[in-house]
């Protein structure tokens, strides 16, 4: 109990020396090893799998175990920022130094720890996952910029994503899809990577998997914002909101999730800046939410989102003091891998937005009267255009095309339903919906998303569809809806997806 105290006293007074850097190293392997641990899912749901026996899933392989960094949030107070990269376990360095791995799968968790030491899962309630983005690196990987990317340095210490060089999003998708088959020294993990990511599966069939060489750490980028006790469970997040908050009384979710702009915030239009910035995400709306109008497409309407949820900003207005005490919080993640042979087929990232660039947008509330209560965007886009604009393994892509291996959807709360279709053909690729809690244990939080069930096929694994073959040309189409019953800021409507060449 001793040491236990020691090591906290370090944490709070220490700052970039290397002391600081051991005492953090032993505070996390003293909660890894502590008395009790936060359970894991037994199985995850597959939504398009051929039989009710390949409907539930587990992940193939070995796996380990690895934590963020300290998480310390205030009440209303936002995290959103690349940490500096984590060693991964001595013993999985030492067995992969020179060899391959293939990551055969991930799960994510946010956790906390008692005076003892015990570990437990944080309620949504408690704390947020907006989204996360894990970089995996090679002991190869030197963090030099290659061509026009420049990946996040180990030591990072720039706020928030996107800044300067480090974090433009989609350079970074590119980066790690660019090779395609060959094996890579940096893998990127970012599926169903929001509210959503305790109850979703995150793996690849057998025979599939992301190759690395020699893994030796891991960067996160983490985007968590603190809701104490909201949506009703009595802290103070039930009673001190923001006047933007969209979140209606009585409403089992915190409206902090949908990062409203506060007055906290300073607009400048003429100069287009928030803060005294350039927004760090540029408006670029296009096509349909152009077409509607959309408040999210324009400084002048902005009324929250992103835009409005940079790195250590607190989410309240500027008459409402903060309140006190300070939280922490911890991402843990288990990855799960076997050693890659010959026929193992690397899984390369996919990504489109039907919101098309803009990377969220509003949803109007409907009218008490209105009989239908859905808002519906709709994207059409071809391969060739996913491709060029983020990624997808080697370019061009082959004449042969290649496999549609993995699709999971990515919306917010208040999301309904998103569909891929071959417009070539007519044919739903993937259709997938939102699953909402109910009760107040993590993983079933009422009032939140916490689970989208993925697509998966395969070509080898009984109990899956033969995968979907995209070419250049193929015309896709993907349509989202949302509940218009209370207004939305910040939706998203992402498909995060995989492939794999034929």
């Amino acid at each position: 109990m001793e040491t236990f105290q020691y090591i906290l006293i370090q944490l709070f007074f220490c700052t970039f020396s290397l002391l600081c850097v051991l005492a953090r190293a032993q505070h996390i392997e003293l909660y890894a090893s502590g008395p009790k641990k936060a359970e894991w899912p037994a199985a995850y749901h597959i939504k398009n799998a051929v039989n009710d026996q390949s409907s539930w899933r587990s992940y193939i392989g070995e796996h380990f175990e690895i934590y963020s960094r300290p998480i310390r949030l205030k009440y209303a107070e936002v995290y959103y920022k690349f940490q500096e990269a984590i060693p991964l376990p001595d013993d999985v360095v030492r067995r992969f130094a020179g060899k391959q791995m293939a990551i055969t799968g991930y799960e994510v968790d946010t956790v906390r720890f008692d005076a003892d030491g015990n570990e437990e899962s944080v309620p949504s309630y408690d704390a947020y996952n907006h989204h996360y983005v894990l970089f995996m690196k090679g002991s190869n990987w030197t963090d030099a910029c290659v061509g026009f990317f420049c990946p996040p340095q180990d030591s990072i210490t720039v706020s928030s994503l996107p800044h300067a060089d480090a974090a433009d999003t989609a350079k970074l998708a590119k980066a790690t899809a660019r090779l395609g088959d060959s094996p890579l020294d940096i893998q990127m993990f970012s599926e169903g990577n929001g509210n959503e990511y305790r109850g979703s599966f995150h793996g690849g069939p057998v025979g599939f998997a992301q190759v690395i060489n020699s893994p030796s750490r891991l960067q996160p980028f983490i985007h968590l914002i603190n809701t104490r006790g909201g949506g009703g469970r009595g802290g103070v997040g039930s009673r001190l909101l923001p006047r933007e908050s969209n979140a209606a009384p009585g409403a089992r979710y915190s409206g902090l999730i949908e990062c409203p702009c506060t007055t906290r915030r300073r607009f400048d239009l003429e100069n287009n800046t928030i803060d005294g910035n350039p927004p760090e995400i540029a408006f670029n709306c296009r096509n349909e939410i152009a077409a509607q109008r959309n408040p999210s497409c324009s400084l002048a309407t902005y009324r929250g989102g992103l835009r409005c949820c940079s790195h250590r900003m607190t989410l309240l207005d500027e008459d409402q003091p903060d309140a006190p005490g300070e939280d922490e919080f911890f991402f843990k993640m288990r990855f799960w891998f076997e050693e890659a042979g010959a026929g193992t087929r690397n899984l390369f990232r996919l990504l489109w937005m039907t919101e098309d660039r803009n990377n969220e947008y509003d949803i109007p509330a409907c009218k008490p009267t209105s009989p239908e209560c859905v808002h519906t965007l709709v994207s059409h886009f071809t391969v060739a255009e996913m491709c060029e604009t983020w990624g997808c393994g080697n370019a061009p892509v082959p004449e042969e095309g290649f496999a549609l291996v993995y699709a999971a959807a990515h919306f917010h709360v208040g999301g309904i339903s998103m569909e891929l279709i071959n417009a070539d053909t007519g044919e739903q690729l993937c259709f997938n919906e939102a699953t909402y809690g109910s009760g107040d244990e993590p993983r079933n939080e009422e009032g939140y998303l916490t689970a989208i069930a993925p697509c998966l096929w395969s070509d080898t694994e009984e109990g899956l569809a033969d995968p979907p073959r995209l070419f250049k040309q193929t015309r896709l189409t993907t349509i989202a809806k949302y509940s218009t019953k209370s207004a939305r800021y910040g939706a998203m409507a992402l498909w995060q997806m995989r492939g794999a060449y034929i």
